[in-house]
């Protein structure tokens, strides 16, 4: 069971890490911000803290 709960939380991350990089670099270019001084400091935070809650909620599901 551990090995699911880490490979459901590394392929979430690794997915909402994609697409919010996507996302979030495309709305900064809508706003003619430029991406690559701002999209790391929002990156960062949203896919760690995306990555947190689910290894959290993963283990209390899937262990408990």
């Amino acid at each position: 069971m551990l090995s699911i709960t880490i490979y459901i939380t590394i392929f979430g991350n690794i997915l909402v890490a994609s697409l919010s990089g996507v996302w979030v670099l495309w709305m900064l270019n809508k706003f003619n911000v430029d991406p690559e001084l701002s999209g790391n400091i929002i990156l960062t935070p949203v896919t760690d803290i995306f990555g947190f809650i689910e290894s959290l909620g993963c283990c209390t599901l899937l262990l408990l």
